[in-house]
């Protein structure tokens, strides 16, 4: 009897445990969106206010594909069984208004890139506002060991002006609907060959690096604009253009430096040179493996001569555009170029 009694516990025991696997309890993530308990919980479906119904509409919108049917969606990686296919979101990021949707109103940044006469000049700022990224990092941190509260000061005045410009290009490809990183995004690594090719050794090194290194490529972004119609072109030249003074805020440091002790003039002389060649090869990538910016410097050469004959080689002419600039650079800092 006690054994005919033990089976009867053993065999309800497994009885339970086999119901329990079989029906599992089901999340409310996991019900369908036709469910009574597939809802949208926004702040005004916990204030119990009726401005949650718009929320709701659109979930079942993006979860059918269609307005009003609520089916199941692509949120549980299936389609609706007719009508058009489900758009590619979560309805749980619809009540958050994580992600832009067609006709959900403005974007983050207004208007649309699809002017291809807009990809010159979006390219350009692209390339301008990652330099400038690069450059002022490259400020900042010598902010840090500078050798005097005045040099410290004027590497502070630099970065901050860096800073501005590169808001004012980024502006530019926001103005066309074009985010901030989208708009740098092509040039990803584009410094890194540069970087690894000239590191430096010494606090003043790394000051001429981002004087002539960056200053070359500001140089080859401020010829290029050139090449842009008029109104664009004035746009981006604004954005990069310096204050009276503001190039005599690196350089004079330098300079009061090398005046003072010649062997540094004579180390950073040939840094300069060591580092000018590299800049001008990047710049020669940039132009053999960007055709927009290829086309650019195209243009620029052609307006550059004006009524004559336009160089027949619109490279070299850019490549001796920014060498004539580093000498003068180069001069004001009291180095040999």
């Amino acid at each position: 009897m006690v054994s005919a009694w033990l089976s009867m516990v053993v065999t309800s025991a497994f009885g339970l445990l086999g119901g329990a696997a079989r029906a599992p309890r089901r999340s409310s993530l996991s019900r369908p969106p036709g469910s009574a308990r597939h809802t949208v919980r926004t702040a005004a479906d916990r204030e119990g206010t009726s401005a949650a119904l718009p929320q709701r509409e659109a979930c079942a919108e993006v979860c059918t594909g269609r307005p009003g049917n609520r089916g199941t969606g692509p949120w549980y990686g299936k389609r609706p069984a007719a009508g058009p296919p489900a758009r590619p979101l979560w309805c749980r990021s619809t009540a958050r208004g994580a992600r832009h949707r067609p006709g959900d109103g403005p974007r983050p940044y207004p208007g649309r890139h699809d002017d291809p006469e807009d990809t010159p000049l979006l390219e350009l700022a692209g390339l301008a506002a990652y330099v400038r990224l690069g450059l002022f990092g490259l400020v900042g941190a010598h902010t840090v060991g500078a050798p005097d509260l005045d040099a410290a000061h004027r590497m502070m005045t630099v970065a901050v002006r860096v800073g501005e410009q590169q808001q004012e290009l980024l502006a530019i490809g926001a103005s066309r609907g074009v985010e901030p990183v989208e708009l740098m995004r092509p040039f990803v690594g584009v410094l890194d060959s540069f970087e690894a090719r000239t590191h430096e050794s010494t606090w003043w090194e790394g000051l001429l690096k981002g004087v002539v290194g960056h200053g070359v490529s500001t140089d080859l972004c401020r010829l290029l604009a050139t090449g842009l119609p008029a109104a664009d072109a004035s746009v981006v030249t604004a954005a990069l253009a310096y204050e009276v003074d503001e190039p005599e805020r690196v350089t004079s440091v330098v300079r009061a430096a090398t005046d003072a002790d010649p062997r540094l003039a004579s180390r950073l002389a040939l840094w300069g040179r060591r580092v000018v060649g590299e800049s001008l090869s990047l710049c020669q990538e940039l132009l053999a493996t960007r055709p927009g910016l290829a086309e650019l410097a195209r243009r620029a050469a052609a307006a550059s001569a004006g009524d004559g004959e336009p160089p027949a080689d619109a490279v070299a002419w850019a490549m001796g555009e920014l060498t004539a600039e580093h000498t003068r650079r180069m001069d004001r800092m009291g180095l040999a170029a």
